[in-house]
């Protein structure tokens, strides 16, 4: 099956070729200078390579507690909001503290709103109600992109990002994920709410059809230190 015409919309035309590009910040990613000043004095990042990302991760795990928040922040909370309130609600919290701070340190990122693959099939089927996604980083380092899990501190090190599929499973999500989205931050791919991803995964799951999918090999591995 060709790439389903999600992948081709305006909202992933990401310029692999120009990471640079990637170290702007959106609406809600612009990291101020008083907390960044503060956070730097939290983290040991050393240089512009693997183990510092990996630093950057652990000092959000230990930062931060989780409060499931029910999608009520999605493409509404800044990075200083939950900088400031020490909580995060969601995989999109934690995708843009990671996105957020890692930019802040010189290593370009890319925010990705995925949904789940066999969530989607059995979606279509009337089978599962709600939803099924999850938030993902593609970070630029040591000269090729690779693609985070913001929550669990696995990552692809031989990732292609021209390639929509993700096969990184949950332990509720055994297809791995399909990517819908691509920017700076929900807010900058037209994720400005719930209701707007809800709508949009809904047209994925009606859409996507079984088998034809084409699955990359990868090598994954966990962060140093998460």
């Amino acid at each position: 099956m060709s790439p389903l015409p999600f992948f081709l919309a305006k909202e992933m035309s990401i310029d692999y070729d120009s990471p640079e590009l990637y170290l702007m910040s959106g609406t809600q990613s612009g990291l101020g200078t008083r907390l960044l000043s503060e956070i730097d004095a939290q983290i040991a990042v050393g240089g512009k390579d693997i183990n510092s990302i990996g630093s950057v991760f652990r000092w959000k795990c230990d930062f931060f507690d989780d409060c499931a928040d029910g999608g009520e922040s999605i493409g509404k909370t800044t990075i200083n909001e939950l900088v400031e309130k020490r909580v995060l609600g969601g995989c999109h919290d934690h995708g843009l503290v990671l996105a957020s701070v890692l930019r802040a340190y010189g290593f370009p990122a890319v925010m990705v709103d995925t949904a789940g693959i066999q969530w989607a099939l059995d979606h279509q089927q009337g089978k599962r109600k709600g939803l099924n996604g999850h938030v993902f980083v593609e970070v630029f380092v040591e000269g090729r992109w690779i693609l985070i899990c913001p929550t669990s501190g696995r990552y692809i090190k031989d990732y292609d990002p021209s390639s929509p599929v993700i096969p990184m499973t949950t332990p509720i999500e055994a297809a791995g994920y399909y990517a819908l989205f691509k920017g700076l931050d929900p807010a900058d791919y037209g994720v400005t709410d719930l209701d707007v991803l809800r709508k949009r995964m809904d047209a994925f799951a009606n859409s996507v059809q079984p088998g034809g999918l084409e699955v990359r090999e990868y090598t994954i591995e966990r962060l140093p230190h998460s």
